[in-house]
């Protein structure tokens, strides 16, 4: 599966409860970006409710099918809560329910810090048939 397939699948699955991008001219759009590791927002966006951000390179895992072993990928996404309103374990339930043999974990933010909360989803999906 590519990125664009991934990222079209996830704003599908979640678009009820992603956030907003506002950009510096002015637009919005929904808060789901991919970004490598270390890239930030481009100047003058700011963020609202939920974000979902994709790690660009996913990591190749082995999936063993009957006698044979094929390699899928594990994508890594965070669910960032920037207003502290998002229930980001129902989020994450509804990603472990869409893609199963994938996990989630709670990160912790120190209050007045950051966003409200944080959350890294390893997605795992099916090798391509």
């Amino acid at each position: 599966m590519n990125i664009k397939d991934i990222r079209v699948q996830l704003e599908t699955v979640l678009t009820d409860v992603l956030g907003t991008y506002h950009l510096a001219n002015g637009a919005t759009t929904p808060a789901i970006a991919v970004r490598a590791a270390g890239e930030s927002l481009p100047p003058g966006t700011t963020v609202t409710g939920l974000e979902v951000v994709i790690v660009r390179d996913p990591e190749p895992v082995l999936v063993p099918q009957y006698r044979q072993q094929t390699a899928g990928d594990r994508w890594t996404l965070f669910l960032v809560d920037w207003d502290g309103n998002t229930p980001l374990q129902t989020v994450a339930g509804r990603l472990l329910w869409s893609y199963p043999g994938s996990n989630a974990v709670l990160i912790n933010v120190p209050r007045g810090v950051g966003p409200g909360a944080q959350m890294r989803v390893d997605l795992q999906t099916n090798p391509a048939t």
